[in-house]
């Protein structure tokens, strides 16, 4: 590469570095508080990885309870840019992943200049539409919101690379070695980049022939055709189990998030009308783009994966435009919009370092005293800390009711319970799901404490100990100026606004369930006792549990809130901390989280079912004594087994649906690979 396209590329990644910079003020870390809970989730990955060597394990179970590792591959698992991060593991994920982002958009400017050169645009058309597409569009606002969604790029780029080397030289394992390394990065993505190296194709066959034939036509897309092929082989190890556990499990991959971007909009309109004439390839690309737009608008999905077909008019109107002055301008104002564009809720650097080392220590200090199979909950409540056997609750609050403080790091509490149900338990009490559906919110947390729900008819009726607390709402929000009108109360704050209730001294060391409903939300969360509360839907419940609450405080953030159908109910604490009573505990024996093995004996006095805290899925092998039986949904999600009564000795094995099968089919890919790039070394096809 020639030294004016080195220095060109160097003032691109400068201005995009001091954008950046600009963007952190030293104060934040790269990283979105948007992204914090897949940065834990890779932060799990890495510290697995660390203590096993096991790059793609098939359960992991401190992550909700357990989950097959495919229902978060839409992270990039298998990912490069991933996978080197876990043999970096001496660098702290916070630091890795935005630096790993970074170095993804240098790449990517790298490979859009060097492209635009070698398609034969002049320096200066090469230097700014590199610069306004890496700062000025979402790559590099997903860069930091939403990393997931750009560290495909790289490889979609080298794509096209690797077509345009297939149809000089007819040589594609470029191309399908670049779409192998983007489906492991980005699966769902990776159909539009797909899509458009389709697109690119036709538009480059039909500025090569004059005259369309069905033939030329066939022969000229077989060229993409086998790659796409084998590359879609090569990834079945990702594609396969994931396409299973969205189908099976229901999962919806949330990428509808679209940040609107006039400036870019603009300059591509722009850019297709300058660019319209009567050539055939024209057309057909500029007719291509216009659907594309529509279609990203309507189904609010990224443009990013079609951004070589967009660079086309683009450049097109650049390279017609000569005038230095116009030149200067519009990277001016591109520098000042993009640090406008890019702005977003960053990570407290500081702040979250200290949080994430503190975490990361009161973690190991419960490792190193305790090898038993158990969860670790972050700030939640007693009665869902019961039912996920989360034997330790970290916390900078007071104790739950139930627990007991265990150590400190940091001002951050280690609360301990050793009675929470056990990871397994028995009971011959059951409930039919007919019969649970029609229990309240709170009915249905309770009878859990006691009742193992299944398909079958229940087989007795549950005293439930939940009960309504009368309160004159009226006369407790007057004093607040808050007025009821047709049973709702309207809550203006113009700042943080705070309404306080002394509870009685009754009802202190019970459980607190508070319901409501809010309409017009501003905000995506309130605080309860200074615990954060976020507002999903309409109807809310959260829990107080805290030992000796003397009153509750509901801090409302700046917004309008209309709420109504207000009710609190109480539940007597002891009912939860003898809960353990209600069923025989699974002595567990031998675990090997590695293997995804758990292995236990119970004693039954009666016929019942055992039910776990494991999530439901098909993948499992569930041995009683020795063979091999089927087991069911139980508790709305968990895998549950009948037992007869007497000892028994439980196994519980798991492997990911069809995770050998795909690897076999990826090996059948690299073998294809090999021979097909063998053959064309030899100009044998």
């Amino acid at each position: 590469m020639k030294k004016r396209h080195i220095t060109n590329l160097i003032i691109i990644n400068i201005i995009m570095l001091l954008i950046i910079l600009s963007l952190t003020n030293n104060t934040a870390l790269y990283i979105s508080k948007h992204y914090l809970e897949d940065l834990y989730i890779i932060d799990n990955l890495r510290t697995l990885f660390d203590k096993s060597k096991i790059i793609l394990p098939n359960l992991l179970f401190n992550l909700n309870n357990g989950v097959n590792i495919f229902n978060i591959s839409y992270i990039g698992i298998l990912s490069p840019f991933i996978v080197i991060s876990y043999i970096l593991s001496f660098i702290p994920t916070y630091i890795i992943i935005p630096l790993i982002s970074i170095i993804s958009l240098i790449v990517d400017s790298i490979l859009i200049y060097k492209y635009l050169i070698n398609h034969k645009y002049n320096t200066n058309t090469s230097f700014i539409v590199t610069l306004i597409l890496i700062i000025c569009t979402s790559i590099m606002y997903y860069s930091h919101y939403d990393i997931n969604n750009i560290l495909y790029l790289p490889f979609l780029l080298l794509s096209f690379y690797g077509l345009d080397k297939k149809i000089k030289t007819n040589k594609g394992w470029l191309l399908t070695l670049s779409l192998f390394l983007m489906i492991l990065t980005n699966y769902y993505l990776s159909i539009y980049g797909i899509i458009a190296i389709i697109i690119y194709t036709f538009y480059l066959y039909l500025k090569k022939f004059n005259i369309i034939t069905i033939k030329s036509l066939v022969t000229y897309l077989n060229k993409i055709a086998i790659p796409i092929i084998v590359a879609l082989l090569l990834s079945s190890i990702v594609i396969v189990p994931s396409i299973y556990t969205i189908i099976n499990n229901d999962i919806v991959i949330n990428t509808s998030y679209l940040k609107p971007n006039i400036y870019i909009l603009l300059i591509i309109l722009l850019s297709i009308v300058l660019n319209m004439n009567y050539k055939k390839e024209t057309i057909f690309l500029n007719a291509s783009l216009i659907i594309i737009l529509l279609l990203s608008y309507v189904l609010k999905y990224n443009i990013i994966p079609f951004i070589i077909l967009f660079i086309i008019p683009i450049s097109n109107m650049f390279n017609k435009l000569s005038n230095k002055p116009i030149y200067i301008l519009i990277i001016v104002f591109s520098i000042c919009y993009s640090y406008v564009y890019n702005q977003d809720n960053l990570i407290l650097k500081n702040q979250f370092i200290e949080e994430y080392k503190t975490i990361k220590e009161a973690t190991s200090l419960i490792n190193y005293s305790d090898d038993s199979p158990y969860h670790v909950s972050v700030q939640s409540n007693s009665i869902d800390d019961y039912l996920n056997t989360n034997k330790y609750v970290l916390s900078y609050d007071k104790e739950e009711i139930g627990y007991e403080k265990f150590n400190e790091v940091n001002n951050l509490n280690i609360y301990y319970n050793p009675n929470i149900i056990p990871i397994g338990r028995a009971t011959s009490s059951i409930m039919s799901y007919e019969d649970y559906e029609k229990l309240s919110d709170i009915s249905k947390k309770e009878v859990l404490l006691s009742t193992i729900v299944v398909d079958e008819p229940s087989n007795n009726n549950v005293i439930f100990n939940n009960h309504k607390i009368d309160v004159d709402y009226n006369k407790i929000l007057k004093d607040y100026r808050i007025h009821n009108y047709q049973d709702k109360y309207t809550i203006k704050a113009n700042d943080s606004f705070q309404v306080k209730h002394k509870i009685p001294s009754k009802y202190r060391n019970n459980i607190l369930f508070i319901k409501f409903n809010i309409t017009e939300l501003n905000n995506k969360y309130i605080k309860i006792n200074n615990k954060i509360n976020y507002l999903d839907n309409n109807e809310q419940l959260f829990i107080l549990d805290s030992k000796e609450q003397k009153s509750i405080t509901i801090t409302f953030p700046q917004g309008v809130y209309t709420i109504s159908n207000i009710e609190i109910y109480a539940l007597d604490s002891s009912i939860i901390e003898t809960s353990t009573n209600n069923f025989s505990k699974l002595n567990i024996e031998e675990t090997n989280v590695d293997k995804s093995y758990i292995k236990g004996t119970i004693s039954l006095v009666n016929d019942g079912y055992l039910a776990t805290n494991i999530p439901y899925d098909e993948g499992f092998i569930v041995r009683i004594d020795g063979e091999v039986t089927n087991y069911n949904n139980v508790n709305n999600g968990y895998i549950g087994v009948n037992l007869k009564q007497g000892i028994h000795e439980v196994e519980f094995i798991y492997i990911s649906p069809f995770k050998d099968l795909s690897a076999l089919m990826s090996l059948l890919g690299l073998i294809n690979l090999l021979l097909i790039s063998y053959l064309e070394s030899q100009r044998k096809i």
